[in-house]
């Protein structure tokens, strides 16, 4: 299977028994974190990561600093919505319910990395002040 093949495969196993996403995690982060740690190895500077999952894969190991995008439940369930067409409601609720809260993953993310390493940005602002943060923190770590 390739790597679209693969993830509609585990979506449907998902969507047949919803607690296939604790196994699906169990297998897959490791090799995430594994693949991330090598592609981070091979090259010099500033290395962007996005992956939604940092908090559950307690992956903060892997960085010096962490801008942290926060967006509302509303629009996160559209987002969600439209990029897992195949899962049914109560698929979708276990997936976001299974995720760490935000709360939760800024307190991981700051005792791991410090506070001055983690910017909180929030999605819900103007493009434009989003740009203005990212960069006011990307100065100040040269």
């Amino acid at each position: 299977l390739n790597a679209e093949g693969m993830g509609q495969f585990i979506l449907g196993e998902i969507e047949k028994n919803p607690e296939n996403i604790r196994r699906y995690e169990s297998i897959m982060v490791p090799r995430v974190k594994l693949g991330l740690r090598e592609k981070i190895n091979e090259r010099d500077g500033v290395v962007g990561i996005e992956w939604a999952l940092f908090g559950e894969a307690n992956a903060f190991d892997l960085l010096d600093h962490l801008i942290y995008v926060r967006v509302n439940d509303e629009i996160q369930h559209t987002r969600l919505r439209k990029r897992y067409l195949s899962l049914n409601d109560e698929a979708l609720r276990l997936l976001v319910d299974s995720q760490s809260s935000e709360e939760d993953c800024i307190r991981k993310a700051r005792k791991s990395l410090g506070d001055k390493n983690v910017l909180v940005v929030d999605n819900n602002a103007s493009l434009s002040t989003v740009n203005q943060e990212v960069v006011r923190f990307f100065r100040s770590m040269v």
